[in-house]
Order: C-alpha cells, then structure tokens, then sequence
C-alpha cells in the first residue's frame, strides 16, 4: 500500500520556488511533498508552510508574467490561501502529486490509517467502537440490522465500515438504492431513541427504490410498527424494477 502511494508522488522536492506575500519581494524556498503533506520551507529561515495534501480544496494554475514559472494558488479547506511560483518544468509534476493525493481514490489511505503517534497510550482506534455505540442504542433489533455491505467502503466512501439499515434491506438491495444517490450515500441509520423508536430524518428521491426503502424505513421508527411485519400492501405499494435502467423517477 505505501508503494502504491508512493508511486503517485510525483514531485518529491522542487527547488526555487517563490511564496508569494501580500507585501515585499517573494520568499524563495524549496517545495516537499510526501504521501499525505505539503511543505514549504525556504532558504533563509523564517516562514514555514506545512499542510495535509487532504488539506487541499482546490488549486489553480496561471502563467506568470515577467517569471520564468507559473503561479499555483492553494485553497484550504480551513480557508487559507498560498500562492507559489513555480518552475515552469515542474508544474506539472507539482499538480499531478496534488491532484493525486488531495482526494485519493481509497479512504485508507487516508492520512490517519498511516499515523503512528510517538508516545504510547490507549489506542485511540479503540476509544470509539460503533458497534459498542450500536449495542448502547439497543441495536441491532427485530428492525434493524448490521450491514457490513461497506467494510471495505467500496459502496460509499464517505460512510462508516459498520452501518445500521433497516432489517428487511438485503445488501444487494442497499446497493440498487444507492445509485440513485449522489456520492451513493444511501440512508442510514446515524441515532434511535431508546424509548419513543424515533431516528433520524432523511430525505428520499422520487425513484422506485428510495420508495421501497422508505416504507422499510417508516416501519422500524416505533416499537409498535417494528412488531409487524411488512404488509402486502405496503409491499405492493412499490413495484420494484429489475434493472436500473427500468426505474421511473
């Protein structure tokens, strides 16, 4: 795994890079970039940049009038802004690491799953368990179930591993509901009352699947509704296509 991320650097080190300043002349320096961070330091010590590349929300490249380079403007995500000169025949290297790392195709490789904190302690990956934070809100149950459809976050990057849905949706079935949804952020289950059954609002597209999975989702928010079991009604108040090309939205 760290060589595939390594193998995505592809600028490492660029030298002669200027920081561009409000006022005064540019603070010349050197531009290091790792598998998760952005660093800039110059020749004469004095102002230090170092970031998360995951950091990075957009940047943006112009020529430079009168320089041989181009300007790179970096917006944060914590609403920071550097603007670095660049040699023109680095670039385009400096880019494509940015482009590669800021927003990786794979959620492990995430700059926490690689931190290894230099003092010993608790395991900080232990002091929030979902499923102990699950079983706390009496769950699983005759309603809701664990789904693992997304251990590997294949299904929608930006959910947990463990899900809690409701217990009448199979996996395969999560998986038709979630091409419908931007990101494939199919609904789930984030918090339920211990006493009065009530969970979290969502809100559903107007297709055939979110349909079906909202009437499943409204009878598991109270105890009395979760007793039974999904009617013929209910069933045959959503018909379900057999392919997505065949839904109506």
């Amino acid at each position: 795994l760290v060589m595939e991320l390594t193998d995505l650097v592809k600028a490492s080190k660029v030298s002669n890079v200027q920081l561009v300043v409000d006022s005064g002349a540019p603070v010349v320096g050197s531009l290091l970039i790792s598998t998760h961070h952005f660093m800039f330091t110059p020749t004469v010590p004095g102002t230090e940049i170092e970031m998360l590349l995951e950091n990075i929300e957009e940047r943006e490249v112009r020529p430079c009038v009168g320089v041989r380079g181009q300007t790179l403007t970096i917006k944060c995500r914590d609403l920071r802004r550097f603007a670095f000169i660049v040699p023109s025949e680095d670039i385009a290297a400096v880019v494509a690491t940015i482009d590669n790392l800021s927003i990786p195709a794979n959620p492990t490789w995430l700059f926490p799953f690689f931190f290894k904190p230099r003092t010993t302690g608790p395991d900080g990956w232990s002091t929030y368990v979902l499923e102990d934070e699950y079983r706390r809100m009496g769950l699983p149950n005759e309603s809701w179930r664990l789904s693992r459809t997304n251990l590997s976050y294949s299904t929608t990057p930006t959910y947990p591993s463990l899900l809690i849905v409701p217990a009448a949706v199979d996996d395969h079935e999560l998986g038709d509901a979630a091409k419908y949804r931007m990101s494939q952020r199919f609904p789930a289950l984030v918090y339920l009352h211990s006493k009065n059954g009530a969970s979290s609002h969502f809100h559903f597209k107007k297709c055939v699947y979110a349909r079906f999975y909202h009437i499943l989702w409204t009878d598991c928010r109270s105890p009395s509704s979760a007793a039974h079991s999904l009617s013929s009604a209910h069933i045959n108040a959503v018909t379900m296509p057999t392919s997505r090309s065949s839904a109506k939205f």
